[in-house]
């Protein structure tokens, strides 16, 4: 149990791609599972581990440190024994450290492709369409095709899907979320297209992905 309730790699995996709204619902997924199974007993140690889980993994992973975010996040105030006061600190956390990622899209020198890339990452659960992310940045979206695939070296459809698949490969780690909730989860409301569209990137199915044992090394090569 301890080591269930201390791993929060999926977590901070999303956090550290910028997937804020994917990383917020499995917290409350695993927020609402650990109080289903221990009660409230263990809660405060969810939430602490939690906190410091994402400031070592984006220290490790991108060598950066955000001590100033994980500090403050030390000082918030929560009822242990309140789900809604369990869920509003977690959220809090989490988007923390969203808030500080700039490095996210610090390789991109264009301002409107930066604020593109954000977007499409924040909100990689959604259905992101071109439409939406041009008028977002305020471009035309002939001109704003072009500049995305000069700076990303994909179009912005491939870039998006990309990012999903990416996305589902954390979800598919986690052993809570089915198939077709990782689907959905990622912004897929065809579960047949996101399989195809997973085998076509990542090799093999999301099913063969989910139950093979070393899926962590994946994750690292292909991420």
């Amino acid at each position: 149990m301890e080591k269930n309730i201390l791993n929060h790699l999926h977590i901070c995996s999303l956090v550290y791609c910028g997937n804020t709204n994917l990383a917020l619902k499995l917290f409350d997924k695993n927020l609402k599972y650990l109080i289903d199974t221990t009660g409230f007993e263990h809660c405060d140690i969810f939430i602490s581990s939690l906190n410091f889980s994402i400031y070592n993994y984006i220290l490790v992973k991108g060598g950066i440190s955000l001590h100033k975010c994980c500090f403050k996040n030390t000082k918030e105030d929560f009822d242990r024994y309140n789900l809604s006061s369990l869920l509003l600190t977690g959220h809090k956390i989490i988007n923390s450290y969203s808030y500080c990622k700039d490095y996210l899209g610090e390789k991109y020198p264009h301002p409107e492709i930066r604020k593109a890339i954000y977007y499409i990452h924040k909100h990689i659960d959604e259905n992101i369409s071109l439409n939406d992310i041009c008028s977002i940045v305020n471009m035309n979206k002939t001109y704003f095709c072009r500049v995305f695939k000069n700076y990303t070296n994909c179009t912005f459809s491939e870039y998006v899907n990309l990012r999903k698949i990416t996305a589902a490969k954390h979800l598919l780690l986690d052993p809570q979320f089915s198939l077709v909730e990782v689907s959905l989860c990622c912004g897929f409301n065809n579960y047949s297209y996101f399989c195809r569209l997973f085998k076509k990137v990542i090799g093999i199915t999301p099913l063969e992905y989910k139950n093979m044992k070393n899926k962590t090394k994946i994750l690292d090569i292909k991420n």
